[in-house]
């Protein structure tokens, strides 16, 4: 594989010092996981263990941080969000993103407690209703339900905001 040009300098990322100034760069836009950055770098050109090295070095200058990352994404996708995402939503977008799954778990279970997520659930859902709102309940809470299972709410809570639903609708 022929290492690409970056975009910006046209020059190519192919030593550890390239490799650091280009993960610079890219942290200085945004906060990433480790694996993120490495990503990144491979597609910049640099083989795997270069992009490795480098994220070793930026991981012992403080510059990556995967449990920071993870603690700072899911505090910023869990408060005031239009579209909050459930705890298992959380820990699968971290997961995504190259944490290892029991960082992921810790920091999604840390962010917000069942009464939150139950909270953020019921007021996801009570936005949502109004599209549902000509809908059969059958129906209405079949597609509410696929609706917050998709952003990552469990079953149990789920069932409790579809419950809190019949009341608001008058049904029994």
């Amino acid at each position: 594989m022929r290492p690409r040009r970056t975009h910006k300098t046209g020059r190519m990322c192919v030593g550890v010092e390239d490799a650091l100034r280009s993960g610079l760069a890219f942290l200085a836009r945004k906060d990433a996981s480790s694996q993120e950055v490495a990503r990144m770098l491979r597609r910049k050109g640099a083989t795997p263990e270069v992009a490795e090295e480098a994220v070793n070095r930026l991981k012992e200058l403080g510059y990556v941080n995967d449990s920071r990352f993870a603690s700072e994404w899911v505090r910023a996708r869990s408060e005031g969000q239009a579209r909050p995402l459930g705890r298992r939503g959380l820990k699968e977008g971290l997961i995504r993103r190259g944490i290892d799954p029991a960082t992921a778990a810790q920091a999604a279970e840390s962010a917000m407690s069942e009464e939150d997520e139950f909270r953020a659930a019921a007021a996801l859902a009570s936005r949502r209703v109004k599209v549902y709102q000509g809908l059969d309940p059958e129906t209405r809470n079949r597609r509410l339900w696929w609706y917050l299972a998709r952003r990552g709410f469990r079953s149990s809570i789920i069932a409790r905001v579809l419950e809190l639903d019949r009341v608001d609708f008058g049904e029994s």
